[in-house]
């Protein structure tokens, strides 16, 4: 069963599927145009464009996060394909940070997907500690995905 975006991101955090999850937050949100596509508006564009700078990787989907409910997580694939041993790996590095959930699944058009999440949202007690989870989220993808 394929799942969307934000449900793979609840479960990698909190180990089982949310209820009827929608693929796009239900509540109101302030959005922003960033490369043509809407974003959150609380991403800041330095944390897009580096994510979106790594060469070694496509992005897929994000969220800044609303709620406890609603998490903060990026969705990628890898560029070229990759085997079982090389995603484990990229999991298990990732999965070291602090505050940082990653797990991969088979995607759309059979490709992996990896999502890397945290347990925080924008808005949550601890904003530094949220904007840190962003502002160090490229560079950690970046580090475990090159080759």
């Amino acid at each position: 069963m394929k799942k969307n975006a934000p449900a793979f991101a609840y479960e990698t955090v909190y180990g089982n599927l949310p209820k009827n999850r929608p693929g796009r937050y239900p509540g109101e949100i302030k959005e922003k145009i960033w490369k043509g596509i809407k974003v959150d508006y609380d991403l800041k564009y330095k944390w897009l464009n580096l994510l979106n700078g790594i060469s070694q990787i496509e992005m897929r989907s994000s969220c800044a996060g609303h709620s406890k409910e609603w998490i903060s997580f990026v969705i990628f694939r890898l560029k070229e394909d990759s085997n079982k041993k090389r995603l484990e790996k990229i999991k298990k590095e990732l999965n070291s940070y602090s505050n940082s959930f990653c797990d991969y699944e088979l995607g759309m058009e059979n490709k992996f997907r990896i999502v890397m999440a945290t347990d925080l949202w924008n808005g949550c007690e601890d904003q530094k500690k949220w904007e840190s989870w962003w502002g160090l989220l490229a560079y950690r993808i970046n580090k475990v995905t090159k080759k």
